[in-house]
């Protein structure tokens, strides 16, 4: 799961470094996730998933992918997908946030540099951005493993102990 948070972590951070209006809203809405309380999380997440009345259910119905509602959280093969889910959701605005400090921190001249010698996007991303930022990614990894096994309170509210 932490791969997946750091994935979708750098994307957004990517997004929110860019100039728009409203990036300042944009940025403060993008922590919610990480900021709000463990418990919280997991009864809203619980709600999202709930077998009768849930919001995902809804969906996937609505959209023909079930035919009928299915209990995520009182499965076995569905309940623990599910509790990833919702802890990569979590951490996704902390790996943004770490790896946006991080990006606004590598000089734009370098960028420059790479432009007058011709570097595209990729080779930018993979010769100045990534090992401008190995540091903070393998800091900001370490911590996010420890957090995650730490996650008893999210993973209790979702399941109640069970399956």
């Amino acid at each position: 799961g932490v791969g997946f948070q750091f994935i979708f972590g750098f994307g957004l951070a990517l997004l929110l470094n860019k100039k728009f209006v409203g990036r300042g809203i944009a940025r403060s809405i993008s922590l919610i996730p990480w900021v709000t309380p463990g418990v919280l999380i997991g009864l809203m997440w619980r709600w999202i998933y709930d077998g009768n009345y849930g919001v995902f259910n809804d969906i996937l119905l609505k959209l023909g992918i079930i035919h009928e509602k299915i209990p995520f959280l009182a499965q076995q093969a569905t309940a623990f997908p599910a509790v990833i889910v919702t802890i990569i959701w979590q951490g996704i605005p902390f790996f943004a946030l770490m790896l946006l400090a991080g990006l606004q921190g590598i000089p734009e001249e370098l960028y420059d540099a790479a432009d007058v010698d011709g570097a595209n996007g990729f080779q930018k991303l993979f010769k100045i951005t990534i090992p401008s930022l190995k540091n903070i990614i393998f800091i900001t990894t370490m911590l996010r493993i420890i957090w995650v096994a730490n996650s008893v309170d999210i993973i209790f509210n979702l399941t109640e102990g069970g399956p």
